[in-house]
């Protein structure tokens, strides 16, 4: 039996490639945890992964890819997205965009990572961490979420800064919820 930390094409016996898969599994918990609420935390997480995943390509002298059905389309659309990047009317602002495709590049490090028994198990964090961002979005809305000005006196010191419809969260350094 495999283990859930174990991928099918890694050569366990080498303790480097060991520690690179739990390190590339790690930052897939990790990606998962923060996904639903961070780009930020996401993108480190998926660093996480990479570093994971080459430590252990270099240990086992294995990538981990396997070859799919997707592999053709997802090329094609590789491809499109750079030529059309290059060809489009500001190529300037287009090609700088192009590290987002590079996104197509999880497909081939989750295959290469993820077992059947870690999928189920990061889909799980992913929709609890959703789940528990939503829930407290809901208790901050409950709570209140600052104050929203309605009118502000004409010798108010305080009309330069603020004017009707301005939204306050902070007086004095302390969060404010509601009056």
């Amino acid at each position: 039996m495999v283990s859930a930390l174990h991928s099918p094409a890694v050569d366990t016996k080498s303790p480097l490639a060991l520690l690179g898969n739990r390190v590339a599994t790690a930052g897939f918990v990790f990606y998962a945890a923060f996904a639903p609420h961070s780009i930020a935390g996401a993108e480190i997480a998926l660093a996480i992964v990479g570093g994971g995943w080459l430590v252990r390509t270099i240990a086992t002298g294995k990538a981990g890819f396997r070859h799919t059905k997707l592999d053709l389309p997802i090329w094609f659309f590789f491809a499109w997205t750079i030529a059309s990047s290059c060809l489009s009317e500001e190529p300037q602002i287009s090609v700088a965009k192009l590290q987002s495709v590079c996104v197509l590049f999880l497909f081939y490090l989750t295959q290469a990572i993820v077992t059947r028994g870690n999928a189920v198990f990061l889909v799980c964090i992913m929709i609890l961490s959703g789940v528990a961002g939503s829930m407290y979005s809901i208790y901050d809305l409950l709570r209140g979420r600052g104050i929203v000005v309605e009118a502000v006196s004409s010798d108010s010191p305080l009309r330069m800064s603020v004017a009707p419809g301005d939204a306050v969260w902070r007086l004095d350094g302390r969060r404010i919820y509601s009056i």
